[in-house]
C-alpha cells in the first residue's frame, strides 16, 4: 500500500509545472550577433524595464515570469558584450516588454510562440533608436522529454531564447550602421 502512495505521489509532483529557466532562455555568445568592440553598443546598454511575465503556478501550465525574462535578457546582452557593467554609465536603455506567450493546451509536439517587444532608447537624448515587435516559435518535441509539462517549459524556454536572438541579430545590424 505504501509503495502505492509513493509511485502516485511522484506521478503527481512530476505534473507539477515550474517556471522557465532564465539560463535556458539566454543567449549564449554566437559569433554572428557579437557586437565588436568598436560599436557604441559595446557594453553600453542597460536594461532598464521588463513586464508583460506572468508568475508561475505549479498547478498551471508553465509560464515566464518578469525576473527570469529579465534575467534571460541580461545574460544575452552580457554574453554578446552589451550590457554596461554599470547602469550609471550606460549609453543606452533597453525595455522588454512580454506581449504574448501562445502555448497549447496538450499535443505530442508542443509548439510554442512568444512575442516580445523591445525598445531601445539613447539615454542622454531621449532618442528613441529602435522598437520593434519580435515573434518566434519552438516546437519542443516528445523525444525531448515524454512528460508534457517538461515539454511545455522547454518549449516556452526555447521560444524566448529564439526571440531574443532575433532582437540581437538586429542589434548587430544597427551597430554595425
Amino acid at each position: 500500500m505504501k509503495k502505492y502512495l509513493v509511485i502516485i505521489l511522484a506521478v503527481t509532483l512530476s505534473a507539477c509545472s515550474s517556471a522557465a529557466r532564465f539560463d535556458n532562455m539566454a543567449v549564449q555568445k554566437i559569433d554572428y550577433i557579437n557586437v565588436s568592440q568598436e560599436s557604441d553598443f559595446y557594453k553600453n546598454i542597460m536594461l532598464s524595464q521588463v513586464n508583460g511575465g506572468k508568475d508561475n503556478n505549479p498547478m498551471l501550465s508553465s509560464r515566464v515570469d518578469n525576473k527570469g525574462l529579465q534575467q534571460a535578457v541580461e545574460l544575452s546582452l552580457l554574453n554578446n558584450h552589451y550590457l554596461c557593467d554599470d547602469p550609471s554609465k550606460a549609453k543606452y536603455s533597453l525595455d522588454v516588454s512580454l506581449l504574448e506567450l501562445d502555448k497549447p493546451l496538450m499535443g505530442i509536439s508542443l509548439d510554442v510562440t512568444s512575442k516580445i517587444n523591445y525598445k531601445l532608447t539613447e539615454i542622454l537624448t531621449s532618442n528613441e533608436l529602435h522598437s520593434k515587435d519580435y515573434s518566434a516559435t519552438y516546437t519542443a518535441k516528445f523525444s525531448d522529454s515524454p512528460i508534457a509539462i517538461k515539454r511545455l517549459r522547454l518549449a516556452n524556454e526555447g521560444s524566448i531564447n529564439e526571440n531574443i536572438k532575433l532582437f540581437l541579430m538586429d542589434l548587430k545590424t544597427l551597430s554595425d550602421k
